[in-house]
């Protein structure tokens, strides 16, 4: 008797919990939103212990339940799913792989922030029958959802991406976040591939004996990236297919940063593993465009160059950001600044890595440094090499916009690299409001009727 929807705990409190459905304790529910689901007219509860006289079916695992039967949702649309796992990287790889399956196939994906077990679980339910390819970034910010993921979704593909320290304090351990993230393997298509860097991994045990595909920069693998170059446009490169024994030359426009080649290079191979023509996934490589606030280049009308990296950080990728902006050419000799924001969720590494990314500020050839939060003052103070940048240490957002507002002219390169709970994106709405909501109004209505359709679906 239960409705064709399963809803899950995602909607208490907007009242959107079906009459004869099922609601799922996952993650920090709480007794009392069951208790409120059952009141609006849920039949039970799928819970790990009972709940005072409600309706409950106690399992080991709730999450684990509602994955099995999204997925019995999810294996009613036969087009394979592609899915994307990774502490660094995952948005910018999803993001090509959409534009790359979308010259061959109608292809599932979005470029919002949909990537929460509970949104994926959801998403489940409603795919459509039309649509050849699925493409779902997936977050290891919650202990197990990944593996919940693999359940579910079946995958086809997984590309990995670069795995580092991020959702420590979920974690506790490196070792730990690789084996969490790996775990997409465990419920794969019995045919499925796993797409990597060479060059940035080495958990191999993990993956649960799946046929890998490789690729790397610098080393043997069935892709290599030879003869990469940067200019005006972005980076033009050589991708040696060991697999068909061709050479393939691939231009990346408006994207800069070496590592953009290595994702570029993951998503050749897990396209070509899906039989999308080469002439095809070269094309949707060239068309690719960043959006939002990560690694998103564009100009304002008073002749600034804006780099908009701040939704995620770790070291890792504050180093790639900086690289990849010490790569764009500058007009009417400008100069590069760059805001950057304390790291969150990096446990006890935290302050280990905070003296690292002063160390990384300190290498670079950044003309100014502005940077924001206690975490990196505190790194400033502790750096035992003297300072050689002018690096200012702020306290504050006013701090943040009055140095940036006295220290930037035209021709100059601004970067902003943070985690997004840092907000440096309103750093660029105040200072470029028209040059930022012009862009971001272009790049999200297609992802809004995206939304709009899959709702009245």
């Amino acid at each position: 008797n239960l409705d064709k929807k399963v809803a899950s705990l995602t909607y208490v409190g907007a009242g959107n919990v079906l009459k004869n459905s099922l609601v799922f304790k996952i993650l920090d529910c709480d007794n009392s939103r069951i208790k409120s689901d059952v009141e609006r007219g849920a039949i039970a509860a799928i819970t790990d212990k009972q709940v005072s006289n409600l309706p409950c079916i106690v399992v080991d695992n709730p999450m684990f339940v509602y994955a099995k039967m999204a997925n019995y949702y999810r294996s009613s649309v036969s087009a394979p799913v592609t899915a994307v796992v990774g502490s660094i990287g995952k948005t910018t790889t999803k993001m090509m792989l959409g534009t790359v399956y979308s010259q061959y196939f109608r292809t599932c994906y979005e470029n919002g922030n949909y990537t929460n077990i509970r949104n994926i679980l959801h998403l489940c339910q409603h795919l459509q029958k039309r649509y050849k390819q699925i493409i779902c970034e997936i977050s290891e910010a919650d202990y197990g959802t990944i593996e919940a993921a693999s359940i579910a979704l079946t995958p086809k593909v997984s590309v990995i991406t670069a795995i580092d320290m991020s959702h420590m304090e979920e974690y506790g351990d490196a070792e730990e976040i690789k084996r969490q993230v790996c775990s997409i393997s465990k419920h794969m298509d019995k045919d499925g591939v796993v797409v990597i860097n060479k060059d940035e991994f080495d958990s191999f045990e993990y993956l649960n004996g799946r046929k890998i595909i490789t690729i790397s920069q610098k080393d043997d693998a069935d892709y290599v990236v030879v003869n990469s170059d940067v200019d005006s446009k972005g980076i033009l490169f050589d991708l040696k297919d060991n697999i068909t024994d061709q050479l393939h030359t691939i231009r990346l426009s408006n994207v800069w940063g070496i590592h953009n080649v290595g994702i570029a290079a993951q998503v050749f191979a897990a396209a070509s593993f899906l039989n999308i023509p080469h002439d095809k996934i070269i094309k949707g490589l060239k068309r690719y465009q960043p959006q939002g606030i990560r690694q998103n280049v564009y100009k304002s009308l008073n002749g600034r160059i804006i780099y908009a990296d701040c939704y995620n950080a770790v070291a890792k990728s504050i180093e790639s950001a900086i690289i990849a902006a010490s790569t764009i050419p500058l007009e009417h000799d400008g100069k590069r600044i760059a805001v950057i924001a304390d790291v969150e969720e990096a446990g006890v590494v935290s302050e280990e890595m905070h003296i690292n990314i002063v160390d990384i500020l300190n290498k670079s050839n950044f003309d100014k440094i502005l940077v924001y939060g206690p975490k990196l003052n505190k790194a400033i103070l502790q750096y035992n090499k003297p300072i050689v940048k002018d690096i200012i240490a702020c306290n504050n957002f006013t701090d943040v916009m009055r140095n940036l507002k006295a220290n930037n002219s035209k021709g100059d390169l601004i970067l902003f690299k943070s985690s997004h709970s840092w907000h440096l994106d309103r750093c660029i709405k105040r200072i470029w409001p028209i040059s930022y909501y012009y862009r971001l109004l272009k790049e999200k209505l297609p992802f809004l009727l995206w939304r709009i359709g899959l709702e009245f679906h």
